[in-house]
């Protein structure tokens, strides 16, 4: 049942209830993750934080690593097992939001997370496997006849997570053909500009691991597969790397439904340079 809001507390009988209906809410587990705005979580013991009642006001304390602290609550809200606070402290002079989720729901909501960015990995490499291939190999007679039986997904995982209980971010996913194997990467997370910069780091570092590899046929070409929010942006990075592993990388797109793919044009560098740049502002 949804906690109730303090918003519809008009006496201290009333916030001492919200204070016996959080405690009942978070005794049954031991252990938590607590995260401040949006801040990495960290974990908690239940014995490490409280609810308590102080001079009317209702009143969450915890002790981290990084100190102990003292909010006023002034609202919350709950979404499942994941407890929201709204507090305020230095009479109110800071503000903040908490949220509190049991450790066990978490492992549950990282696992799920994991499914589904795998789940998207081996969908895009069966899309790359029998749509792409031999599109992206015009000019090449050995590859243009190649049926569909000899294009086998040698791999389809997920690039390492920032840390080790965490799922990846990237698509990781090779196809072998009978004259060559070809790699392929995509974001299968939240697609955003601002990441691009991450996504061609990893890929590089991921092409340049794997071509070392004694496995055969070798590795000679990466192909990142982009979603249309962040293809201007992959281009601008493509363009400026040196000639000879340009020319080995390719970008692709893929369609809003994650049905098909396509190839995008190559742009030149001199197309950056005639680019407007904004202007400074005073």
């Amino acid at each position: 049942m949804p906690l109730p809001n303090p918003a519809k507390f008009l006496d201290a009988a009333s916030v001492i209830r919200a204070e016996l209906k959080l405690l009942e809410f978070v005794n049954p587990h031991a252990e938590w993750f607590i995260s401040e705005d949006g801040r990495l979580p960290l974990e908690v013991n239940r014995t490490e934080f409280d609810f308590s009642v102080a001079h009317g006001r209702l009143i969450f304390s915890c002790w981290t690593q990084r100190g102990a602290r003292a909010w006023r609550v002034t609202d919350w809200n709950q979404a499942g097992e994941k407890l929201v606070l709204d507090v305020s402290r230095r009479m109110g002079a800071e503000a903040a939001t908490i949220e509190l989720v049991p450790r066990a729901s978490a492992k549950a909501l990282v696992a799920k997370i994991a499914a589904a960015r795998q789940a998207r990995c081996e969908t895009l490499a069966q899309i790359v496997a029998q749509t792409l291939v031999c599109d992206s190999a015009e000019g090449d007679d050995r590859l243009k006849s190649i049926p569909l039986p000899y294009i086998k997904i040698e791999r389809a995982a997920l690039s390492p997570g920032m840390r080790r209980d965490q799922p990846g971010r990237y698509a990781r996913i090779i196809l072998r053909l009978p004259h060559e194997r070809i790699a392929f990467t995509a974001t299968v997370a939240d697609s955003d500009p601002r990441n691009v910069d991450s996504l061609f780091s990893s890929a590089l570092l991921w092409f340049a691991r794997v071509q070392t590899a004694p496995k055969r046929p070798p590795i000679n070409r990466l192909v990142i597969v982009v979603e249309r929010n962040i293809l201007e942006a992959a281009r601008q990075r493509q363009v400026l790397l040196r000639d000879s592993l340009r020319q080995r990388i390719e970008l692709m797109e893929i369609g809003e439904d994650w049905r098909t793919v396509e190839p995008t044009t190559v742009w030149e560098r001199k197309y950056l340079w005639r680019k407007r740049l904004a202007r400074f502002r005073d």
